[in-house]
């Protein structure tokens, strides 16, 4: 994680975050699974959090939702409402 003017800009580890959803979609058996990013240290409302395309086709295809969890507040974004479609043409 870096911060800039206030900001912090995180980065998902393609390799461990790629395992992580890989592993939640063998448990999920029809269930909901959530792959939960938590980076530490942010403090406030103000954060980038990048994941590699990879990840967004993983979580996408594998039917993992996706929770962001930053600076007191928490996004959650269902596989069915994430928008592969940039992603896909570089794949």
């Amino acid at each position: 994680m870096t911060t800039k003017d206030g900001v912090a800009n995180v980065s998902v580890d393609e390799g461990k975050a790629l395992a992580t959803v890989e592993a939640l979609a063998k448990k999920a058996d029809g269930r909901e699974v959530v792959l939960v990013v938590k980076p530490e240290g942010v403090k406030g409302m103000n954060a980038n959090v990048s994941l590699p395309g990879s990840v967004v086709l993983a979580l996408k295809d594998k039917k993992v939702n996706l929770e962001i969890v930053a600076g007191g507040v928490e996004y959650s974004i269902p596989h069915d409402a994430i928008d592969t479609f940039k992603y896909r043409k570089r794949f």
